[in-house]
């Protein structure tokens, strides 16, 4: 287990760094409710070669998340099949293409939803103190309208029954 410390920003597209390695990602909710989440996630990575081509490959997750400040995560690596027939059972899913970068030794991870950019930032503790980049605008952790769960239910064509309260 994992503990997760994450900071989320709004992002200012002009100002976030070029070329940077990039995922396609479909993520999908099997269940959700104000305190944890179970996810599969299928990830589409570019990578960037010397001759400026570019290679892909594809892997897949699943991964259960507790709520709290600092947030218990499992993710596990699972066969690419199986994520794949996992995700086409969900009702709740999002597409984003996650851009990677570093921060002052933080992994950042650029989520482009296509109306939104929104920048996490994942640090080693969660009072950790950082000088945010240069593209990062208003803090959005918390913020419900802006959570993953949020982007799925919008991106979905199915309504929730009972609205998701974080």
């Amino acid at each position: 287990m994992a503990k997760e410390h994450e900071r989320r920003f709004l992002c200012k597209k002009k100002l976030i760094p070029a070329n940077l390695p990039y995922a396609d990602i479909q993520q999908g909710y099997v269940y959700f409710d104000d305190t944890k989440q179970i996810r599969v996630r299928i990830e589409k990575n570019v990578i960037g070669l010397s001759d400026n081509s570019t290679s892909t490959f594809e892997k897949a997750s699943f991964a259960i998340k507790f709520e709290g400040t600092e947030r218990d995560e499992y993710e596990y690596d699972i066969l690419l099949a199986d994520g794949k027939e996992i995700l086409a059972k969900c009702f709740y899913t999002l597409t984003k293409r996650r851009y990677t970068t570093t921060h002052q030794g933080c992994t950042v991870h650029i989520d482009d939803f296509g109306d939104e950019i929104i920048a996490e930032i994942e640090t080693p503790t969660k009072d950790h103190k950082f000088i945010p980049p240069r593209y990062f605008g208003k803090e959005v952790t918390g913020i419900k309208k802006h959570s993953n769960i949020q982007k799925a239910i919008k991106q979905s064509k199915f309504k929730v029954v009972k609205e998701w309260t974080k």
